[in-house]
């Protein structure tokens, strides 16, 4: 998932000018003063690689917290498709540990299936009797192939996926979606804004030199790290470059109130009742704003 374009390019997005966003020893980031896209270079570390990303993270009060936001994300987004298309074949890139397939299922939905990179996110899916293929890193480039997976999908997602691949993105994906067979007609894309509560709550932490939430929110030391952040602009800009049509959108929060000390290691050292109270009134405020941390688009092929 690595690109050669260089930092000082134009936005790979808009082709807008870039100008220094946040300079810090594990990363420089760069943003389009038209759109507002956030582009990211990590700096390499020396550390052993990690066997399997999904071992790279907390494995208890973490996971169970992203594991309640991305199952009610997942129901969200399952009833918004259902509105749109009466499509049930269903294919999701990047499955991770196959929440969204479980809802799907769940539904009603079938013949479903998942691609990772992860054997652990793999053997996961296969473990439920789920159709899964490993992708390769290169898996935009090298075109769609449903054969391993038994069906053919109508509709395809990719949750909190496309921000983990490096540089412009435009063309790979473009090209991939070409490659798609005429009975995929919906494409779901869900990805972290930076118009989000969460997102703001970082940049004032930032400025404060208090960096971890900022770094955490890009996913530092975490492979793969975010090497791109979207703006609400940037993220719809991008899907009609690659060949699609915008059908709905949704912005949702990204965390539960009630666990989102398990989601950040630091809130998880304060006392929980008022780390508890301060999360419903950020949630409460990002409804009420319209601060959403995450955009969901549901976008039909040309």
């Amino acid at each position: 998932m690595t690109s050669t374009q260089s930092m000082a390019d134009p936005c790979w997005v808009c082709g807008g000018g870039v100008r220094p966003y946040w300079a810090d020893p594990a990363l420089v980031v760069v943003e389009c003063a038209r759109c507002r896209h956030l582009h990211a270079r990590h700096t390499p570390t020396s550390a052993a690689p990690v066997v399997d990303y999904h071992q790279s993270y907390d494995q208890d009060s973490f996971l169970d917290s992203l594991g309640a936001t991305r199952r009610r994300q997942a129901d969200r987004i399952l009833e918004a498709v259902e509105r749109v298309s009466p499509g049930r074949a269903l294919f999701d890139f990047g499955c991770g540990r196959g929440w969204f397939l479980d809802a799907a299922v769940a539904r009603g939905y079938g013949p479903v299936g998942g691609g990772d990179v992860s054997p652990l996110a793999v053997s996961m899916l296969r473990d439920k009797h789920i159709p899964a293929v490993t992708l390769a890193e290169d898996a935009l480039l090298s075109g769609a192939d449903f054969s391993g997976l038994g069906f053919v999908p109508e509709i395809i997602s990719f949750l909190d996926v496309i921000e983990h691949f490096e540089g412009d993105l435009s063309e790979r994906f473009a090209g991939w979606v070409r490659t798609l067979p005429a009975a995929v007609r919906l494409i779901v894309v869900k990805v972290p804004v930076r118009e989000g509560i969460m997102f703001s709550a970082a940049a004032v932490a930032r400025r404060l030199a208090w960096p971890g939430l900022a770094r955490q929110l890009f996913q530092v030391g975490t492979p793969p790290p975010h090497f791109q952040y979207f703006s609400r602009d940037s993220l719809d800009r991008f899907v009609k470059a690659i060949g699609l049509d915008i059908v709905q959108v949704i912005d949702d929060l990204d965390f539960e109130a009630e666990s989102l000390a398990g989601r950040a290691a630091l809130l998880r050292r304060l006392p929980q009742r008022p780390v508890a109270t301060a999360a419903r009134l950020l949630a409460s405020g990002a409804s009420r704003l319209g601060r959403f941390d995450t955009r969901i688009v549901i976008a039909s092929r040309r």
